[in-house]
């Protein structure tokens, strides 16, 4: 084998391995996204999982009222949705897209 196809095949290696890594257990699973909350307030808590679609909750842990909307990459974004304290908003999208942020309103 040539160095060049030695190369090639160290690169598709490595991107199997790290899209292996990349992907999500078998069924619904949630994880916490803090880094994808731009906008939002600090006090606004957001996990992001999928069942058989994709979903963003964002639940209001502030004393107060908030307005928040979701912003999804590839797909369309959520209305702003006013959030009473402790209140929760789900959101669902599709499997090709993601989330972008979570930002006020």
């Amino acid at each position: 084998m040539s160095m060049r196809g030695k190369i090639r095949l160290a690169a598709m290696a490595a991107l199997v391995s790290a899209a292996l890594v990349a992907l999500p257990a078998y069924g619904a699973s949630a994880s916490t996204e803090s880094a994808a909350r731009d906008g939002a307030p600090d006090c606004a808590t957001t996990w992001t999982g999928h069942d058989y679609n994709k979903w963003v909750k964002v639940r209001n842990d502030c004393g107060h009222t908030i307005r928040v909307k979701i912003v999804i990459q590839y797909n369309f974004d959520s209305e702003c949705k006013v959030l009473k304290p402790h209140k929760t908003f789900l959101f669902r999208h599709g499997w090709g897209s993601y989330l972008d942020e979570v930002r006020a309103c």
